[in-house]
């Protein structure tokens, strides 16, 4: 880990404290993460799953399955803190705005298997970055153990669906060179959409959110991400939770069917 990476871990670990320490902050965390497994990806199950057979749909059904599962975790973990589902702001709806960048690929009818290859590989993407901000998360929850080992369980499940993407993907795009291709792009992708993402996130929980933080703490923060922002610093995935782990195409896929 080189220091620019340590520099952003610490930082992004202490912002996740107060935002852990703070009820109105989990809550939101949680309710945010139940709108996104549950109505960002589902839509992309369904689309993908007529262009594969056998054990590759019985992939997709397992992961969409999971997807579920997961949101019905989170809202839970939110309702046991007195909170409720509400609608998340368009522009935080992590998910959703990614596949407009990627030209409304989560949306279209009739994908071709290039397509559908590319859809799943933006998943690789999100997947990556929810076992980032997850064990970004856990480390922070030990105060509250119940919603750690919710999030532990989770993020153990995102590393599996690595694997999916990435079998699933080599199943629609067999081409080893196209799909490292699309894969890099997909990443860069990610990353490009996560930065601004990051900042209205950022800025949403410090201006309308929190309930504890004093205001100099808020002032200071955003010139922190201002600071970042003035040196062109993107948010790659942190070396946190193995999130920046690259797995290899055709071992993935030996990992995954195995699972």
């Amino acid at each position: 880990m080189n220091l620019t990476q340590k520099i952003g871990v610490a930082l992004n670990e202490a912002f996740v404290a107060q935002q852990v320490r703070d009820l109105d902050a989990l809550r939101f965390f949680l309710n945010a993460s139940a709108d996104a497994e549950a109505n960002g990806e589902g839509g992309v199950f369904e689309r993908v799953k007529p262009l594969v057979e056998g054990k590759y749909a019985k992939l997709v059904e397992r992961h969409s399955a999971d997807e579920v599962r997961h949101a019905a975790l989170f809202t839970a973990r939110l309702e046991e803190l007195g909170g409720r589902v509400a609608p998340i702001p368009e522009n935080l709806r992590i998910v959703e705005r990614l596949g407009r960048a990627a030209g409304g690929l989560f949306d279209k009818e009739g994908l071709t298997r290039e397509e559908a290859a590319k859809a799943y590989l933006l998943l690789y993407a999100i997947e990556r970055r929810a076992i980032e901000r997850f064990a970004l998360m856990e480390k922070a929850l030990a105060s509250r153990p119940e919603i750690g080992e919710t999030i532990r369980s989770i993020a153990a499940d995102e590393r599996r669906h690595l694997l999916y993407c990435v079998a699933v993907s080599r199943a629609l795009l067999e081409d080893d060179a196209k799909w490292l291709a699309l894969r890099d792009e997909m990443i860069r992708l990610e990353e490009d959409e996560f930065t601004a993402y990051s900042k209205e996130f950022q800025w949403y929980l410090l201006d309308h959110v929190f309930t504890t933080m004093p205001w100099w703490r808020k002032a200071m923060w955003k010139l922190l991400r201002g600071f970042a922002d003035l040196l062109g610093q993107k948010q790659s995935v942190l070396p946190v939770g193995g999130a920046d782990e690259l797995p290899s195409g055709r071992a993935s896929v030996a990992a995954a069917l195995a699972a």
